[in-house]
């Protein structure tokens, strides 16, 4: 979802990663290596900051949903707030 709303279409969760070319394989290295997808660099670090927390290799260390709904609550104020920034990070990549 996140590759979705930050490049403006569809891409294959791991596709940076042409080795693994089964779930497999992605579900092991995700599991035993800490495998993670890679975030484009110019990422807005509010949204970055929820999606690390959710993807935390530690399941103790990730938020409930009820946090969730609260970071994302808190990111959509800050997108609001800077809409114009974020929607020009969504242009360059079209």
């Amino acid at each position: 979802m996140a590759n979705r709303c930050l490049k403006n279409k569809y891409e294959q969760p791991y596709a940076e990663y042409r080795h693994l070319t089964f779930d497999f394989q992605i579900i092991i290295k995700a599991a035993k290596e800490d495998l993670r997808p890679t975030m484009p660099p110019d990422c807005p670090e509010e949204f970055l900051k929820i999606i690390r927390a959710c993807i935390h290799k530690d399941a103790a260390a990730r938020p409930e949903v009820n946090e969730v709904i609260v970071m994302l609550a808190e990111c959509q104020e800050i997108f609001r707030a800077n809409q114009e920034a974020w929607e020009n990070l969504r242009a360059k990549r079209s």
